[in-house]
């Protein structure tokens, strides 16, 4: 008789169920990664809790940049605005509005800046910085003069990291924000450029095939977990916490007030107006705030001089 053996079935090898148990393993690691994360935002990143009552008043010793940081955690455009708004208000600068070109009917608008005395004890040390970042070249310089000079953009950078430096020091923060957010965005983007990287090696090891593409998809998906995390790592201190409370209850000030009790508080203080613009442009509320005094005649200051003729003065001439 011929014998007829079947053949033997085949079983998958241990070297390869062990590959896919590995391959599944993978996909773990995005939720490992947003469980480490989300636990470093909770007990590293997540300001302590103060309550937030309206109030009429910036805080004590907090000029309008630093509260604008404290605020949002950066210093943005407007903080930069702010500070160069206050230094005039102190009486360390003078705006001057001319007109630098005509054509026809229109004429392009300059500001001039004109330094009136240097800075003294008084001055933070952000605040000195960002006076001789203005007056680098000499005493009077032209607005569009320091947009086209590069040095400018380096030296304002400088102010921005000393102005970190100074809340970190008064106890604000525990580390410069932005420095937290670098190492966050830093450590992201190198998980997925290594993970782009080291393609190749990563199918070798994992037994290729056609998808293998797919099983990157995890360490990718880790790095994008680190840059959505990022903005949120930079936390306040206690001191930190606190001032941005009696901040919010100022913005919220000026969020709610009506004109008839701005028109009281204008009485009493006939220099409101710039005491608080300042801080306006630094919360974003200058508009707002300019439209409260719509109605309320308010000299133009000492430390702006401009051509045209007005009967107000409107934040709106240091945002253009």
């Amino acid at each position: 008789f011929l014998m007829i053996r079947r053949p033997p079935r085949s079983t998958p090898s241990n070297s390869s169920a062990a590959s896919d148990v590995y391959k599944r393993q993978l996909f773990f690691i995005p939720l490992i990664v947003f469980g480490f994360l989300f636990w470093k935002w909770k007990v590293g990143g997540r300001d302590p809790e103060e309550s937030v009552v309206v109030r009429y008043e910036p805080p004590e010793g907090i000029g309008p940049a630093e509260a604008g940081v404290i605020i949002d955690e950066r210093v943005d455009v407007r903080d930069i605005s702010a500070l160069l708004l206050d230094l005039a208000r102190r009486g360390y600068l003078r705006i001057i509005e001319t007109f630098s070109e005509k054509f026809l009917f229109f004429e392009k608008r300059e500001y001039l800046i004109e330094k009136l005395k240097s800075p003294d004890s008084s001055l933070k040390s952000y605040e000195v910085q960002m006076f001789w970042a203005i007056f680098a070249n000499g005493n009077e310089v032209k607005l569009s003069e320091l947009r086209k000079d590069i040095g400018f953009v380096g030296r304002i950078n400088g102010v921005r990291r000393s102005l970190y430096k100074y809340l970190v020091k008064e106890g604000y923060f525990p580390a410069r924000p932005d420095k937290v957010r670098g190492i966050y965005r830093g450590i992201g983007v190198g998980i997925m450029v290594i993970s782009v990287a080291g393609f190749p090696f990563f199918q070798l090891l994992t037994g290729g095939g056609p998808f293998g593409f797919i099983k990157m998809l995890p360490f990718l998906l880790s790095g994008v977990l680190f840059l959505i995390f990022a903005p949120f790592m930079p936390r306040k201190t206690r001191k930190g916490a606190r001032a941005h409370a009696e901040i919010a209850g100022f913005r919220e000030f000026f969020r709610r007030v009506e004109a008839d009790r701005i028109k009281r508080m204008a009485e009493e203080n006939p220099d409101l107006f710039y005491d608080y613009l300042p801080y306006t442009l630094a919360f974003g509320l200058e508009d707002r705030w300019s439209e409260l005094f719509a109605n309320i005649g308010i000299s133009q200051p000492s430390w702006y001089a401009s051509h045209t003729i007005t009967e107000s003065f409107s934040s709106q001439v240091f945002l253009s």
